[in-house]
């Protein structure tokens, strides 16, 4: 903290400067769990920021847009729609071949 002399016509102090107060826009969210089952590997639970795509949750569990795909509710989503928390989140990893 830093310190202050405040000077008055009869004496001198100091006074310590407090820091602002922070007002609840200036606090970062906390981050979110989801609950995801990876088809054919388990279920687990990731840490996502609040503003989390379905593509940041397939990096979180180690695949890419073009190797997996989200289903929320059992219908797939685009990979920058924002996550639900709540919803019933899958990932299907996706074949090729011929």
């Amino acid at each position: 903290m830093a310190a202050v002399t405040i000077l008055t016509r009869q004496t001198a102090s100091t006074a310590t400067l407090l820091p602002p107060a922070h007002s609840p826009q200036d606090v970062p969210p906390a981050d979110v769990e989801v609950d995801v089952e990876v088809v054919g590997e388990g279920t687990r639970t990731v840490e996502l920021a609040p503003d989390a795509t379905y593509g940041d949750l397939l990096r979180a569990v180690g695949l890419g847009v073009h190797e997996a795909t989200a289903l929320v509710d059992g219908t797939p989503v685009p990979e920058d729609r924002a996550v639900d928390p709540g919803a019933d989140v899958r990932v299907l990893r996706l074949i090729k071949g011929g």
